[in-house]
């Protein structure tokens, strides 16, 4: 599946995993991207674009990214949580959410964006 006119949000502080990110993500077939480093940076996108999917750290330098989760679920987006601490990371009511836990291979991810875009 080509996602070549889709954007992906990556909500990610960590520059070498957002790069691994974007090249798993291209092998994936998709081709455009917007990067966000904080969650400042991340609202400040998403009131510039209305991306197609995002994948969100849940730890942005250590900081909660969950106020970017509450926007991307306000504005329909689906999206992916990515987490080097495991699922015991992701707050109770936010555990139905798809979760890539790192390091993950570029067919975990897909299997994640799959369960995310299936979801809505």
């Amino acid at each position: 599946m080509l996602f070549q006119n889709k954007t992906v949000l990556i909500v990610e502080d960590e520059f070498l995993i957002a790069e691994l990110l974007e090249d798993m993500l291209v092998e994936l077939g998709w081709a455009s991207f917007e990067r966000a480093t904080s969650v400042s940076k991340a609202l400040e996108a998403l009131s510039n674009i209305i991306p197609d999917l995002a994948i969100v750290d849940l730890n942005l330098d250590g900081q909660s990214s969950l106020p970017v989760a509450e926007a991307l679920r306000a504005r329909n987006i689906p999206f992916v949580f990515s987490s080097g601490y495991g699922s015991g990371s992701v707050p109770p009511e936010w555990r139905a959410r798809p979760l890539a836990a790192k390091p993950f291979s570029p067919d975990e991810l897909r299997a994640k964006i799959d369960e995310a875009l299936a979801a809505g």
